[in-house]
């Protein structure tokens, strides 16, 4: 008789500390968490998650995915006019020396490649 009780105070004690803890872990999942770990951006934690969870290899890849993703026309546009940007560099450069130096608007020409290139 004595073991029963026993084994019935120990799953009685299970239960509870079951409980306890699955409370804890809520309230600490529900209401620590977020605010501790909002401020916490150790290495950029916060992003790394982020990108694995969105499955690129880092975190551009995964950002350039969540971009494309919510917009398409924009990121279409977008590396148009990045590839613009990066084919006439030189030139941009040179003409914002000239700007910078004079003080006045200056006309420059970029060139413009067809897409296939």
């Amino acid at each position: 008789m004595a073991s029963i009780i026993g084994q019935a105070n120990n799953r009685r004690d299970q239960w509870f500390y079951l409980i306890l803890v699955g409370i804890m872990a809520f309230l600490f999942g529900v209401g620590i968490a977020p605010p501790l770990f909002n401020h916490i951006t150790w290495k950029h934690f916060d992003q790394r998650v982020a990108s694995f969870i969105v499955g690129g290899k880092d975190r551009w890849d995964s950002g350039a995915a969540m971009m494309q993703g919510a917009r398409p026309e924009q990121w279409s546009s977008f590396m148009w006019e990045d590839r613009l940007v990066q084919d006439n560099q030189p030139k941009i450069r040179d003409c914002r020396i000239a700007t910078m130096q004079t003080g006045q608007p200056k006309f420059c020409v970029i060139t413009i490649k067809p897409a296939s290139q």
